[in-house]
């Protein structure tokens, strides 16, 4: 299955989460390519640039963002947070289930 830009943003969230600043450059990277116009992953990456007091690449983003004419959606931060971090667990679970081997009760 080639991952969609759900999964990528899902991965990104959780590069935010951990503070995995160089996994969330190319994951970032990837969302881009997939989701252009799409200015959530601009913002997460800016974010995790935030996170690790990198600010000149927080400008940089945010420039980049307002460049291609793209802003930040309004909306509450912590219900979207949320709502990535639960649909990132139930990757996990999903992912978990079927790469495990079924066990042999005899």
């Amino acid at each position: 299955m080639k991952p969609d830009g759900a999964i990528w943003g899902s991965l990104l969230q959780a590069c935010r989460v951990h503070g995995n600043v160089e996994l969330g450059e190319f994951v970032a990277r990837q969302l881009f390519e997939l989701e252009p116009k799409n200015p959530g992953g601009y913002v997460l990456l800016s974010n995790i640039y935030a996170g690790a007091g990198r600010w000149d690449d927080v400008a940089r983003i945010r420039t980049r963002l307002n460049e291609k004419g793209m802003k930040k959606i309004p909306g509450d931060e912590e219900w979207k947070e949320g709502a990535l971090s639960h649909h990132s667990e139930k990757l996990a679970i999903a992912y978990g289930l079927i790469s495990n081997k079924p066990r042999d009760d005899n």
